[in-house]
């Protein structure tokens, strides 16, 4: 998980950004699967994030940030390599989350299955 900030931002120049640093400034909640996780993260601190927007879709959240209009976090594998206009920021304290997949059998899955399975193990950490 990241902060997003727009370009010009002043966190923007920070090597992380805290939680009650992003208090400061309007936030947009995604609400594209993570704004429960995101939530969860604040309360944690005892802290309100200044809710301005909820968006459904990632890519209003990056048009929101993009335009400057607020901050938020994401998934960092969520940002698309074309966000020109948004920074991305490691959270302090960090927030990482375990991302799996499974299948019923891997001897019986498709070709297809079969593939992404095996690239997956080269590029990501696997248990």
């Amino acid at each position: 998980m990241v902060a997003i900030l727009p370009v010009g931002h002043p966190l923007a120049n920070n090597d992380a950004v805290s939680l009650k640093e992003l208090c400061e400034y309007p936030f947009n909640l995604t609400q594209a699967g993570s704004g429960k996780t995101v939530m969860d993260l604040f309360h944690a601190q005892k802290l309100t994030p200044k809710i301005q927007f909820k968006t459904r879709q990632l890519l209003s959240t990056f048009a929101l940030v993009s335009r400057g209009e607020a901050v938020s976090i994401v998934a960092q594998l969520a940002i698309p390599d074309n966000s020109d206009n948004i920074v991305a920021k490691p959270l302090k304290p960090a927030i990482k989350r375990t991302i799996a997949f499974a299948v019923n059998n891997e001897r019986d899955a498709s070709p297809a299955t079969k593939a992404f399975i095996k690239i997956a193990k080269t590029i990501y950490k696997t248990c």
